[in-house]
Order: C-alpha cells, then structure tokens, then sequence
C-alpha cells in the first residue's frame, strides 16, 4: 500500500437517491453512539410489513383497523406499548434473527411498574423514519435483504443499514467491520467541510 493512500472503504459512493445512498447516509457507529437507539427484536416473517407500515401495539393497530396484526407479547402493558432494549440481544435470551434499531428519541418516559430491568418503552407507535437500521445474524443476512429491498425499492429513502448482531459490522449497502466505520464517517465528515 503507498504512503498517504486512504483506504477504499472511506471513499464509497452510490447514486444519489438509490437505497444504498439512503442507507450510508443513515449509517452510525452502533458500538460507539449505542445512546442513539433501542432494540426491537421481531419475527422475521413480520419484516416486510414492519418496514413498510413501522411497529405498533395492539391498541393502535384496532385503531387502525388492521386485522392483520399478530400479538406476540405476554405482558399486558403492551397493549399501549413496544417493548424495547439496550444493548446487545443475547443478554436477554432473545432468538430471533432480526431486530431494529429505533431512535431512543422515541422512548417514554412514563413509567411502568410491571416492566422488567432494562426495558425501555415507546407509547403507541414507531414509523419507518424512526428506524435507524436492522440488526441480523451474518447468516440470515440475504434473506432478510432479500425482505427489506421489496419495500425499499418503492420507497428508498426508507432504506436502513444492515448491521451484524454480534460485532456490529455494516453488512449492507458495503461489508466492513465496525472498527472501519468510524474511520469512514471521519472521512465523510471531513469531506463535507
């Protein structure tokens, strides 16, 4: 490599306006800015209609009218609320292969006697824009891709990153490990000035 070269990862662009220019311009350090979010795990066979309609309670999808809404809670406080996490899934026992990172701006601060340590709740409703990005296992990251593009193609600025559940690397729009993030996000930064 020759001195003073950059590395490659720094510099990659996308056509303005595709899913994967949507989804770099929402890409963040998930280790170091872990502030910024909380997880909502989910069924996988719920992803599609998640992407496209955001998650919500029960109470709200009745407003709503959507039949199609399956419970898949037992606490009944979730009737009115999502229940979420911080940190990492495999702390709490969590299996499912895929999990949002939802902008913590969208956490209530009514509090619940009943719900357990850790556990941070969002009153009603979380769109699409409050996304920040999917968690999945490196595994299942086709399939889920596969899931996310049928929404994203119609509405690309809805586009997340794809990260690793583990280690937090980026796996999609671009595969590099979390430690090359931050290293981009300086690049980008200093590009924008």
């Amino acid at each position: 490599m020759s001195e003073g070269r950059t590395d490659l990862v720094t510099r990659v662009e996308f056509p303005s306006g595709s899913m994967e220019d949507f989804a770099m311009q929402k890409v963040i350090d998930p280790i170091s800015n872990s502030n910024l979010y909380v997880i909502h795990s989910l069924p996988s066979d719920t992803l599609e209609s998640i992407l496209e309609k955001g998650v919500y309670t029960e109470e709200y999808a009745k407003r709503i009218g959507d039949e199609s809404y399956l419970r898949n809670y037992d606490a009944e406080y979730n009737k009115k609320f999502i229940s979420t996490r911080e940190g990492s899934m495999e702390v709490w026992g969590i299996n499912r292969r895929v999990a949002l990172m939802i902008s913590s701006d969208r956490v209530t601060e009514e509090e619940i006697a009943v719900k357990t340590d850790g556990e941070k709740l969002i009153h009603r409703r979380a769109k699409p824009k409050d996304f920040l990005g999917l968690l999945c296992f490196p595994a299942d990251f086709r399939g889920e891709l596969d899931t996310s593009i049928k929404i994203w193609r119609q509405k690309p600025q809805h586009s997340l990153p794809i990260y690793a559940m583990q280690d937090r690397s980026l796996l999609w729009p671009i595969m590099i490990p979390n430690e090359q993030i931050n290293k981009m996000l300086k690049e980008r930064k200093k590009n924008e000035v």
